[in-house]
């Protein structure tokens, strides 16, 4: 364990590059013999990266400050495109997309959990309300084909409703008092016996 966690304190010493006007950091991919970065694109599967650093015990104003970034282009596009250039400061061409995965939705609960900020519950009301508005459909909720167009796409993957969803419930589940929680869970044991 101690190892996972020091590996996890260096690959973020190696990724991380901040951008002290905003006042965030981005991690990204580095060549693994030199540390080199190999380009200036960020891609959305980091967006778990602030709950890896806060589950490593890492301190949270890293967490909240790697947060913002992924925050700062959702807000940008109203999506998480796969993948967004730095230094173009676009969604690249053949990145476009934003399938509705889970990792943004995952480091707003575990950043909430850690902080109690209320910031993170208006970042899980505008997630739902992006997803209402620009994703759903007669029979679900479809993946953005192109965050620029909004022109949506014939597919809905199965983390979505197995994550996704998981992580937007148990953030507002978890705000309110332990009595008026409705996921298992949340519940502690004698509320499961019941």
């Amino acid at each position: 364990l101690e190892r996972g966690l020091a590996g996890v304190a260096a690959a973020h010493q190696t990724t991380a590059v901040r951008d002290a006007s905003n006042n965030l950091t981005w991690n990204l991919d580095v060549r693994r013999d030199d540390g080199r970065r190999i380009s200036s694109r960020v891609s959305s599967l980091a967006a778990f990266w602030p709950s890896l650093l806060l589950l490593a015990g890492s301190d949270v104003g890293e967490a909240q400050m790697t947060f913002r970034g992924y925050w700062e282009i959702f807000r940008r596009f109203g999506a998480l495109p796969e993948l967004f250039d730095l230094d173009s400061e676009t969604a690249v061409h053949f990145g476009k997309d934003a399938p509705l995965r889970p990792e943004l939705a995952e480091s707003a609960l575990h950043l909430y959990l850690r902080t109690n900020d209320g910031h993170y519950l208006v970042v899980g009301r505008e997630l739902i309300n992006a997803l209402n508005d620009d994703s759903r459909v007669a029979c679900g909720f479809a993946a953005v084909a192109d965050v620029d167009s909004k022109r949506l796409d014939d597919r809905m993957d199965s983390y979505f409703f197995a994550e996704t969803l998981k992580y937007l419930f148990l953030l507002f589940d978890l705000s309110l008092e332990p009595q008026d929680r409705q996921s298992f869970f949340c519940c502690d044991e004698r509320s499961v016996h019941r």
